[in-house]
């Protein structure tokens, strides 16, 4: 590589990192915009993911899906988004390295005047571009325009963001319930809600389109576009994600980003909200948690309880009160971390997440039944995984998402829908519904998931071949 190549690449990235500061510094003036829920997110982007890679849909939808994803993955604005030309994807090989990285050009607009940018493309990001060169490429000759998207049915060039932002709401419904976009207004208050009805009145979309809902029942939650510029603003903050395809791909931040999200990211309210509902669980309903210390926490709740000489029906706002204070609670992956201790510092705290919590085995690790839905679509998001390694040829990486998964049912998923199972024997089915409405995708399939797990279960490693 020469020198010319080099100072081209470091031109390059000063004007990705100049870019990376005023979406910074956009974040900082902007805090009035909610991120976009982790959960949400997850199961958001996974099927989205599904849509874009399915040959069999339709290429509009494929591209609807395709240029969220683009959005997610470098915080574009969705002006910017919908100006991409086909020609904006640029690679270069670094010398000694093999994979290539890729640069996006786009146009910035400012007033009147119109300025070149450009930001780092990650794998997933790189894919979402490809698609939407290729479901859009009779339209783009039809049309006579170099637009990456180009959807023929748009009446200008490029589409307007308010005609995009009601499209993309049609799709979150389209696909609402495989999303988890419905009814769960409770569960994600930072995202925009519309019921079925006003959607009706608002929109002229499809009949077909309401298919199983219901006007006056049901409710859509939905992001904005720049929900999702704070939510790749977050993840970069935290040099880190939670889904797999997600790369952590931008480093250099900004000092401006820290006040911003010391004050979006406190998460003491949630968690506080989180400790509400896991005691309530372990100590309203009588529900045992499922984990290695679980014997020695009831027995410590239930002496508290004893020695305080409480009535759990009549003070159960008290017990709790006080029980978070004396048993730190904090939601953890797979699950939550549940100290016995008061004030006492977890000796693995730092990497928990990743070692002791994610393989079960630390003694203030914990899961409920209640955490069925999110443990079921981790273990969704790992097959779509697996999938995607397959068709790529990656068949050792197939096989190590594969263990995880496995491990996942095991340890997680299967004894999180067996004690589902006997609290409806106990308690019924409706009851289990009404107050765990997040249950209620998981209740009414599953026989369904049960043959799953025992599907995925009984998946044989991969043969290696060439990898």
């Amino acid at each position: 590589m020469t020198n010319t190549d080099m100072s081209n690449i470091l031109k390059r990235l000063d004007k990705a990192s100049n870019k990376l500061s005023s979406l910074a510094s956009e974040c900082t003036e902007e805090n009035k915009h909610n991120n976009i829920p982790d959960a949400y997110f997850d199961s958001l982007l996974s099927t989205l993911m599904s849509i874009m890679r399915d040959k069999d849909l339709d290429g509009k939808i494929r591209g609807y899906a395709a240029l969220i994803i683009l959005m997610s993955q470098t915080g574009l604005r969705i002006r910017q988004m919908l100006s991409l030309k086909v020609n904006a994807l640029s690679k270069t090989h670094i010398s000694d390295f093999d994979n290539a990285s890729h640069f996006l050009e786009f146009t910035i607009i400012k007033k009147d005047l119109y300025e070149q940018g450009f930001t780092v493309v990650n794998q997933l990001g790189y894919e979402a571009y490809k698609i939407l060169e290729d479901v859009f490429e009779k339209s783009r000759e039809k049309l006579k325009t170099d637009y990456l998207f180009c959807p023929s049915s748009s009446k200008t060039m490029p589409m307007k963001p308010e005609v995009f932002s009601k499209n993309m709401l049609r799709m979150i419904t389209e696909f609402g319930y495989d999303i988890g976009a419905v009814n769960v207004e409770d569960d994600y208050p930072e995202l925009k809600t519309i019921s079925i009805g006003e959607l009706k009145e608002k929109y002229s979309f499809s009949k077909k389109l309401y298919d199983g809902y219901s006007d006056d029942d049901d409710i859509i939650s939905y992001p904005t576009s720049h929900q999702f510029r704070v939510h790749l603003c977050t993840y970069l903050y935290h040099k880190g994600v939670p889904l797999a395809f997600i790369q952590k791909y931008m480093n250099h931040l900004t000092e401006e980003m820290t006040d911003y999200y010391v004050r979006n990211k406190d998460s003491s309210e949630q968690d506080s909200k989180f400790a509400d509902t896991i005691l309530r669980v372990i100590v309203e309903e009588g529900t045992k948690p499922l984990g290695s210390g679980s014997d020695a926490l009831m027995f410590k709740i239930n002496e508290f309880i004893k020695n305080g000489k409480f009535k759990v029906v009549e003070d159960i706002d008290k017990v709790i009160s006080i029980l978070k204070g004396k048993v730190p609670i904090r939601q953890k992956t797979g699950g939550m971390c549940i100290k016995s201790v008061e004030n006492r510092d977890c000796r693995v705290d730092d990497q928990s997440d990743k070692i002791y919590c994610a393989y079960g085995i630390c003694p203030n690790h914990f899961h409920l039944y209640i955490m069925a839905d999110i443990t079921y679509n981790d273990c969704k998001t790992l097959i779509k995984i697996i999938e995607y390694n397959q068709t790529e040829g990656y068949l050792r990486q197939a096989n190590k998402e594969l263990g995880k998964l496995q491990s996942a049912i095991k340890n997680a998923l299967k004894p999180e829908i067996e004690q589902l199972e006997d609290e409806i024997n106990k308690k019924g089915v409706d009851w289990i519904k009404e107050n765990h409405k997040n249950l209620i995708p998981i209740i009414e399939r599953l026989d369904e998931i049960k043959k799953e797990m025992d599907e995925w279960m009984n998946i044989e490693p991969l043969t290696l071949k060439n990898n």
